[in-house]
């Protein structure tokens, strides 16, 4: 089993992520187990907190849905 990351170190990947040029309306799509929902889901509100279009799923026919919508 992998270990889970800590709400600091997800904190520092959303930082690093942040510093991508994901621009123009882009949206990411966060595929997770069930058991690492919680720990996608921090990472999602995060993002989207820095201006980010981010989204945690544990389905992939609701994230490809998701994706797939515009705006």
């Amino acid at each position: 089993m992998q270990p889970v990351p800590s709400k600091k170190q997800l904190s520092e990947l959303v930082k690093e992520f942040t510093t991508l040029h994901i621009s123009g309306g882009r949206k990411v799509a966060v595929l997770t187990e069930q058991h690492r929902f919680g720990n996608a889901q921090f990472f999602a509100v995060t993002a989207r907190g820095k201006g980010r279009d981010v989204q945690a799923f544990t389905s992939f026919e609701e994230a490809f849905d998701w994706l797939a919508l515009s705006g």
